[in-house]
């Protein structure tokens, strides 16, 4: 039992002692993302200190296979088989963002409907739909340094049509 408390006031340290470094370094990074409904401390600090430059990843289709959340497929000839999400992965990170999905639905509407229109076909598939999502707001507070707006889509819309030309 002792050594089960020892290991667990070693955990404790280094947690703290983690989240002391990112918030001394990446303050702007860890405060950006704790405005994202479903991410915490826990999945802010492992994202920062998992990625580092979320700006290294050129495309979100290498950031997302990075993390695991996009389809595995085989392919030879003119076949194509589709398999789930890829094995090779960031063993860390994925766990993290599913469960930071699972809470993310229930505090914010857009989510939630994102999943409900995914889940009618299967809601494991969904729920790793949201989680990509999430990673990529992620990656978006980051890289623009600025807080999420979860009216962001909607505005950005209303802007877009605004916009268009009028026949």
């Amino acid at each position: 039992m002792t050594n089960y408390r020892e290991q667990r006031e070693r955990v404790t340290e280094v947690t703290k002692s983690l989240r002391t470094f990112i918030i001394e370094k990446f303050p702007d990074a860890y405060n950006n993302l704790l405005t994202i409904p479903g991410i915490g401390s826990t999945t802010a600090i492992a994202l920062i200190a998992e990625i580092g430059n979320f700006n290294r990843f050129e495309t979100p289709c290498e950031y997302c296979s990075y993390l695991g959340m996009i389809p595995w497929d085989h392919s030879s000839g003119d076949s194509t088989r589709t398999f789930g999400v890829q094995p090779r992965c960031n063993k860390h990170l994925r766990p993290l963002l599913v469960e930071a999905a699972w809470i993310a639905i229930r505090k914010d509407a857009g989510l939630l409907l994102y999943y409900k229109k995914h889940a009618a076909k299967n809601n494991k598939h969904a729920i790793m739909k949201v989680a990509r999502k999430l990673a990529l707001i992620a990656k978006g507070v980051v890289t623009n340094n600025k807080p999420y707006d979860p009216d962001y889509l909607q505005s950005r819309a209303e802007i877009q049509q605004q916009q268009k030309p009028k026949p």
